[in-house]
């Protein structure tokens, strides 16, 4: 039953995840032309899971994927064995959360492992589907170069790390998920000028449904987007209301939070963010292996996080060949991005738009979180959830190009192609003569003899 089970899943994983391009592609004109590339990504994506769950495994041994299978068929067994009270202990969020949620899965349908890992590589590849589509939509792009396409469908990192048994894949749709919140209110507004129903801009469902997934997962991560969102949406919109309510997720989240570690939101409260940090940073790092090391000891808030997200690790840091790897695909990503947006023209009025001052705030307060992480490795693997604002941000210049360069050749062939006017001559206006008054003859004739006095006319 465990294989037929797998084998069942795995086919209609495929099947949802040929079914999601279509769907994506298809409302997104720009996207429309890679339709079949996008299908061929969908199945690279799929195959994935099955080589890593056959051969990559054995080089590189994923301890946590082995922590979470390993709590996952307890909570299956216990559910087998009638102790759903004993199965209900292991609920909470975060990674208590994620083993629970594995557990019921494996309790319906008792897959075998490598189905988790094709769920979340199909969840990122739908996520990383969503980044496309909102550069499409944000500046209604009618073509998107080839080259874009590869460079974020088949990002090593996300193909490489989201299909383990892991949080990054759900992770990065919800996140992915919440950002389309933006360009969705936008264009329900838009439908309102017009009119129209709201509903003719778009629904809320997939960006609430990425909140949920996100916010159950992880929810300090989930903060920093909806205080972006926040951002946004008051540049844009100014409207109150949906500042306020995003507001009130990060309340949410921010008790979640004190739910999954009361001690250390204790701490916080007493100490200090910062200082909690920086002394949980320095025990943390003492443990040698990959542990991240800076010049003066301890990090500085939030400008050495936006270094470690844009450039590190460094040639010098990499201990194995992931880290190599991720540090070569960051230096790749910084360069594209320092070259777009210095040769774009208008760059100031591109980069304070609402939807990337949503991207920048979004990096930024993430920016300020990943300036504790005390690991190397780990800062790599979650780094895949910054990865929807990094990459937005990084190719948007080039598809801003790529448009312009349309939008010119269009009109020259216009011109060459139109037949071009006779150019007729414009007859001038005829000056018209002012009618003369009439007089009679004798006035004429005095007024000619002698135009300042009147004199009568001699008698006959």
């Amino acid at each position: 039953m465990n294989g037929l089970s797998g084998i069942l899943l795995l086919a209609a994983i495929l099947i949802i995840m040929q079914f999601i391009v279509m769907m994506i592609s298809d409302r997104t004109s720009a996207l429309r032309e890679w339709k079949s590339v996008l299908m061929f990504f969908a199945l690279i994506w799929w195959f994935t899971p099955l080589a890593k769950k056959a051969y990559v495994d054995d080089i590189f041994y994923p301890n946590d994927s082995v922590v979470h299978e390993e709590a996952a068929r307890e909570i299956a067994y216990l559910f087998h064995q009638g102790d759903s009270h004993g199965a209900w202990e292991y609920f909470g969020f975060g990674n208590e959360g994620y083993r629970f949620v594995l557990g019921v899965l494996y309790t319906w349908t008792d897959a075998p492992e490598v189905v988790t890992y094709a769920i979340h590589g199909m969840f990122a590849f739908w996520g990383m589907l969503l980044i496309l589509e909102m550069i499409c939509k944000h500046i209604s792009a009618e073509r998107i170069p080839f080259w874009i396409v590869c460079f974020i469908m088949l990002n090593p990192s996300a193909l490489f790390w989201t299909t383990f048994n892991l949080k990054e894949g759900a992770m990065l749709w919800g996140l992915c998920a919440m950002l389309t919140a933006a360009q969705t209110l936008e264009a329900r507004n838009q439908a309102k000028m017009r009119l129209e129903h709201p509903s003719k801009g778009g629904s809320l469902i997939g960006p609430f449904a990425g909140l949920l997934v996100a916010g159950f997962l992880r929810p300090h991560i989930v903060m920093a987007y909806l205080g972006a969102l926040a951002v946004g949406v008051a540049i844009k919109q100014r409207k109150i209301s949906f500042a306020l309510a995003m507001f009130g997720g990060i309340f949410a989240a921010v008790s979640m939070l004190k739910i999954m570690a009361p001690v250390f939101f204790e701490t916080v409260a007493a100490a200090g963010l910062s200082n909690t940090l920086s002394e949980r940073f320095m025990d943390l790092s003492n443990d040698g292996g990959s542990a991240i090391t800076y010049s003066r000891g301890a990090p500085i808030p939030l400008l050495s996080g936006i270094i470690l997200l844009a450039i590190r690790p460094f040639p010098w840091e990499s201990s194995d060949p992931t880290t190599l790897a991720a540090g070569a695909e960051i230096w790749v990503l910084a360069a594209i991005a320092i070259s777009g947006w210095y040769r774009l023209n208008l760059r100031w009025k591109h980069a304070t738009s609402a939807f990337v001052m949503t991207l920048i705030a979004a990096f930024l307060a993430l920016s300020l979180y990943f300036t504790y992480i005390y690991n190397m490795g780990l800062m790599v693997r979650q780094r895949v959830m910054v990865f929807p604002t990094m990459l937005t941000i990084a190719v948007l210049p080039s598809v801003i190009f790529a448009n312009r360069h349309v939008a010119a050749t269009r009109q020259r062939i216009q011109s060459m192609t139109s037949p071009q006017p006779v150019p007729q001559s414009v007859p001038q206006p005829q000056r018209v003569q002012p009618r003369p008054v009439f007089q009679p003859a004798y006035a004429r004739r005095v007024e000619i003899q002698n135009p300042r006095r009147f004199y009568p006319p001699p008698r006959q």
